[in-house]
């Protein structure tokens, strides 16, 4: 197994950190970004390991490092995503993959491709990424909250699932739980068959609502709850992602169901 070095970060001057304070403070980014938060233990459906070893291609202290390392590996078609450590460290995932030989695998051919310069096999369920001190499964489900909440205002994109490109509605979804440390399958089908279907009236924060957009009983979109009936979902092209309510009858009568994933 090879490891990733990490490479020591040089303090800020006195005079370099006025200029970044003043800088946060009178020039607004140019477009809004994701509120990062401190990841529960590294989970798949149902509250278990992810099912599979993963490739940590990359560890950086700087998000748009890991950002523009996992959008050029997606870019080559590899299934790439990157979680924040409390120790303010993004690291770059790829997988899963269902044996270590698989991963392997795939890791020496980045290697052979020049896409990564080294990598760090993750058994599945070896590793916990740890969260706030006592958090319980009602604080992971408010950071699932929070962190969806971080994305309002993002564009739509059809098979976007980045902060980069934008998202379509199952990406959003996908990376919502992916930078909580939850796995979630990509595809809206595969998302609508995992987990467990919960009642209405029993649903919580962070589990997803699933609709059926010509009234079947196909799921054709995905949001994520955040509380009080209301939702976070990327909605269709040319439109931002936004909260909405099940109050509004256009999304009551196409209600399909909820499913929960802790």
């Amino acid at each position: 197994m090879k490891s990733l070095s990490s490479r020591p970060i040089g303090p800020f001057s006195a005079v370099s950190m006025l200029i970044l304070l003043v800088l946060s403070v009178f020039l607004p980014a140019c477009r809004p970004r994701a509120r990062v938060l401190p990841l529960g233990p590294a989970a798949g459906p149902g509250g278990g390991p992810p099912p599979g070893y993963q490739v940590q291609a990359g560890a950086f202290s700087l998000e748009d490092n890991a950002a523009r390392l996992t959008r050029s590996l997606r870019e080559q078609g590899w299934n790439a995503f990157y979680l924040f450590h409390e120790t303010r460290v993004f690291k770059v995932r790829i997988g899963p993959f269902r044996t270590r030989k698989e991963a392997v695998e795939a890791a020496d051919a980045l290697l052979g491709r020049r896409l990564i310069a080294d990598f760090l096999i993750i058994p599945p369920g070896s590793e916990i990424i740890p969260g706030p001190a006592g958090g319980t499964e009602d604080d992971l489900r408010d950071r699932l909250a929070s962190t969806a909440l971080g994305f309002v205002e993002f564009p739509y994109v059809w098979g976007g699932a980045s902060p980069e490109e934008g998202f379509d509605c199952s990406g959003l979804a996908m990376t919502v739980y992916r930078i909580n440390g939850l796995f979630l399958p990509r595809a809206l089908t595969e998302q609508a068959a995992a987990g467990r279907a919960v009642p209405a009236g029993r649903a919580k924060k962070g589990d997803l609502i699933f609709f059926s957009m010509d009234k079947t009983v196909r799921a054709s979109h995905v949001g994520i709850l955040i509380g009080g009936n209301r939702f976070v979902h990327a909605p269709g092209r040319e439109k931002a992602i936004r909260p909405d309510s099940l109050a509004n009858p256009y999304f009551r009568d196409r209600l399909l169901e909820i499913r929960s994933y802790l």
